[in-house]
């Protein structure tokens, strides 16, 4: 990669299965001596690395994913799962699921500058998630009293 004037955000975890960036306003090159991408503001190049392919496309607002420079999560239709390891990135903890469905339950929403015992509290009280807190690890578990509540909401 390389920065042409720019300010862009960069996500590669060596476990994930994916790396992306993200341009903010400038120009980014992305590539190698043969195949070269160029990133304009509001767009996004992703390299998967099990099929080593690269996909560029156009996203709606940049600013989402460089929130976390202001102390902001920022989450359009994500899984728990996703949402998890950003948590425990954020805050340095395990998120441990009890039960794998909870993983697939998806969120939106801008969240500024918050503690993590307020974010559990606020996922708790808007879908059928309770947890419990064990030194750095958060088991995470369905409230079941609750889960036909928000099923029937859903419908």
């Amino acid at each position: 990669m390389k920065a042409l004037g720019t300010a862009f955000d960069v996500k590669a975890y060596p476990e994930d299965k994916c790396f992306s960036a993200v341009l903010v306003h400038g120009k980014v090159e992305v590539g190698d001596d043969v195949h070269k991408i160029y990133l304009t503001p509001n767009q996004k190049v992703v390299y998967e690395r099990l099929s080593k392919t690269i996909l560029k496309t156009d996203i709606d607002d940049s600013r989402v994913y460089d929130a976390w420079r202001h102390n902001e999560l920022v989450f359009e239709s994500e899984t728990f799962e996703d949402i998890a390891a950003a948590l425990e990135r954020s805050y340095n903890v395990k998120l441990v699921f009890e039960l794998q469905s909870l993983r697939k339950y998806h969120y939106s929403g801008t969240l500024e500058n918050t503690s993590l015992e307020s974010l559990l509290q606020l996922f708790a009280m808007t879908s059928p998630l309770s947890y419990r807190v064990e030194g750095s690890t958060i088991y995470l578990f369905e409230n079941k009293a609750m889960k036909s509540v928000y099923q029937k909401i859903l419908r």
